[in-house]
């Protein structure tokens, strides 16, 4: 129960596209020599490099804007920076928790997340969809 701050996402694929674009950014170019006649490779190199730091450092600061507050009546408030939604959250028979949007809206797919760990300052959600794992470490607040 209560307010969670969440700040730390470690996501396979996320991990693994922003891996392969530092690859993208570092190559771009070295298979056709004449592109460098039309474009300044380092220039465009660097701006790229520049946009990839931009967005993982938004993500950075939206992520840290992320609240979840479960409440005894297994309503979990959900609150970012641009908005704020309420779901059902429960246990299902496997021991997952599951924060389930549409019981309340109506819209939504149901989440489900292992939980690594919970302890009075520390929570650890694990989520697993085909092919890709998340791990979502929250703070209490």
């Amino acid at each position: 129960m209560g307010t969670w701050q969440a700040v730390s996402l470690k996501n396979t694929r996320m991990e693994k596209d922003i891996a392969n674009a530092r690859i993208d950014i570092d190559t771009f170019g070295k298979n056709d020599p004449g592109l460098a006649k039309v474009v300044n490779l380092d220039s465009f190199k660097s701006v790229r490099k520049q946009l990839l730091e931009i967005d993982l450092k938004e993500q950075a600061a939206a992520l840290q804007k992320l609240n979840y507050t479960f409440a005894k009546n297994n309503v979990v408030k959900i609150k970012t920076e641009e908005s704020e939604v309420e779901a059902k959250w429960f246990f299902n028979e496997e021991g997952q928790l599951v924060i389930d949007e549409r019981d309340l809206t109506g819209v939504g797919d149901p989440l489900y997340y292992s939980i690594v760990k919970n302890d009075d300052k520390e929570l650890i959600l694990q989520n697993v969809l085909v092919g890709d794992t998340s791990e979502m470490i929250l703070k209490k607040k």
